[in-house]
């Protein structure tokens, strides 16, 4: 087999385990409680409090462990710890099948689940900055398509199958079809004798990918706090927007029937702008594309600030700047870690620029919260989103 055939196979391995790593990911991690709370609440008559906790615990947990799989991801194989992480997944939605009234397996099951979808975007963010350079925008684009994909169609997979075959036989066919699922590349192209995007020479390095830097030197670098407080902000925005977007519409008076479709059209149109930031981080760089990103979330932003009821064009307007986000959110920040650093020190520095920018992303619900019951509405909230994306994009 020739080097460019080589390299090819292995990059399509990437493209289809990274689409399936995000769309686990994002499944995992929020989406299939959809399934969960109905079934728990009407089956056993547990509160949203109780059948919710194991999620809100590893979602704070999730920040330290960023840092700690991150460490890992530098120190040991990215194949083997993305093998492992889709094991324990694998048990965990198999334990989750066989819980039913038994919390400590429910809250043990479901708290693994959701912490380990956290390596297994992680790990697909290292492979894709360590096999791609100058195409390294369109490859993260592709395999963040996952998350899009399984907004438009998992809560809709789940619910289907459990009104088929039960919440019993569909979680534990789901585990097991997690687990049947492997990482057949390498982690680095030059362990094959190859070089990132399949090119004949070695990539033009970036300015600081000559020396290996570690937290200390993060944390003394000016390019940190650059990289966290804008993304980090962003992160917030995304979390804010997606979790009263339904609580917003009501407020307008908005029919469900007309708001709620817009939410899986949104989703399908991410997928496409997911790859168009790709497109523009590779063709006009990395700074581009954030700058894009921001337009989207403005976007999103006023669409939804100046809602008024059934105003469809409005609601066009924020469902395109919610698609661009969601679909180009997680594709920008591996990018600007490596365009910033270079592929020597993503690796050991993606997992803590991730935990400091989840710290922005947690405080998301309570910063809507916080608002919506002081002032009764929440303009206030997306004026003050509006301004951090303008210190964002600045």
């Amino acid at each position: 087999m020739g080097r460019k055939q080589l390299f090819q196979r292995n990059a399509l391995s990437i493209y289809i385990s990274g689409i399936v790593a995000y769309y686990l990911a994002t499944g995992l991690m929020n989406d299939h409680v959809n399934i969960l709370q109905p079934y728990y609440a009407q089956t056993y008559g547990w509160s949203a409090t109780l059948i919710t906790m194991p999620v809100t615990v590893a979602g704070y947990v999730a920040i330290v462990m960023a840092a700690v799989f991150g460490v890992l991801y530098h120190k040991f194989s990215i194949s083997r710890i993305l093998g492992v992480s889709t094991l324990v997944l694998g048990l965990s939605a198999i334990g989750l099948s066989a819980a039913g009234d038994h919390l400590a397996l429910y809250s043990i099951s479901l708290f693994l689940l959701r912490l380990m979808v956290l390596p297994l975007s992680l790990g697909i963010q290292y492979l894709c900055t360590n096999w791609f350079v100058e195409s390294r925008g369109r490859a993260l684009g592709i395999v963040t398509m996952g998350g899009p994909l399984c907004s438009a169609t998992l809560v809709a997979i789940l619910t289907a199958a459990t009104g088929a075959f039960g919440f019993t036989l569909t979680y534990r066919v789901m585990g097991i079809l997690v687990l049947v699922i492997g990482l057949l590349v390498k982690d680095r192209p030059e362990q094959l004798g190859l070089y990132p995007d399949g090119a004949d020479h070695p990539p033009a390095e970036y300015r600081q990918d000559a020396g290996t830097m570690g937290l200390k030197e993060l944390v003394r670098s000016a390019d940190t706090y650059l990289i966290v407080l804008p993304l980090g902000l962003l992160w917030l925005c995304l979390v804010g927007i997606m979790a009263f977007f339904v609580p917003q519409m009501a407020s307008t008076g908005t029919d469900a029937a007309i708001y709620l479709p817009t939410l899986t059209i949104s989703a399908v149109l991410g997928m496409v702008l997911s790859y168009l930031v790709g497109v523009v981080d590779d063709k006009w760089g990395t700074p581009s594309a954030f700058l894009l990103l921001c337009a989207f979330n403005l976007m999103a932003i006023f669409g939804l600030l100046f809602m008024t009821r059934n105003n469809i064009p409005l609601l066009a307007v924020a469902a395109v700047g919610i698609a661009g986000m969601t679909g180009g959110l997680q594709n920008i920040q591996p990018s600007i870690v490596s365009y910033i650093y270079g592929r020597r020190n993503f690796s050991a520095l993606n997992g803590w620029l991730y935990a400091f920018e989840s710290i922005f992303s947690s405080f998301g619900l309570s910063y809507m919260s916080i608002i919506m019951d002081t002032t009764g509405s929440l303009n206030a909230a997306y004026w003050g989103m509006a301004i951090m994306t303008a210190l964002s994009a600045v």
